[in-house]
């Protein structure tokens, strides 16, 4: 973008590496510690101060905050159910499949009878899988 500013990503969380006594100070305001280097820091922090104060825009924070969290939770739910369909639609890979057969011996190793083993199969793949499905694993382990 050809907008003539200078653009600069801060990390608030990160170990300091030469940088000026100013942007030490914005890092400082970032995460809410109180700054004293010059005049206009402390005309930020009063600003600062006198925003959170008022309730009026303390409550348009609190419902853009909340707005964005609702979208971020629509996002998410919407990205899991699209990951879950491309995950059915190109099918499971051979290491799930190789997963459910170690899991079958290993469950008869311990005695498991097949309609227990099944019921477990159910409990953690039946979201995945057919019982069907389940049965012919059964089948092959």
């Amino acid at each position: 973008m050809q907008d003539g500013l200078e653009k600069i990503i801060i990390n608030g969380k990160g170990i300091p590496n030469g940088e000026s006594a100013d942007e030490l100070g914005l890092v400082d305001l970032i995460n809410n510690r109180p700054v004293h280097l010059n005049k206009i820091f402390d005309e930020i922090q009063t600003r600062i101060k006198d925003m959170n104060e008022d309730p009026e825009w303390r409550d348009k924070m609190i419902d853009y905050e909340t707005r964005m969290l609702e979208k971020e939770q629509e996002a998410e739910e919407k990205g899991m159910q699209k990951g879950m369909q491309k995950g059915i639609q190109k099918g499971f890979t051979n290491a799930t499949i190789s997963d459910i057969k170690k899991l079958i011996t290993a469950l008869r190793d311990f005695g498991g009878s097949n309609e227990q083993i099944l019921n477990r199969l159910k409990q953690d793949y039946g979201d995945q899988f057919s019982i069907d499905k389940l049965k012919d694993f059964m089948d092959q382990a």
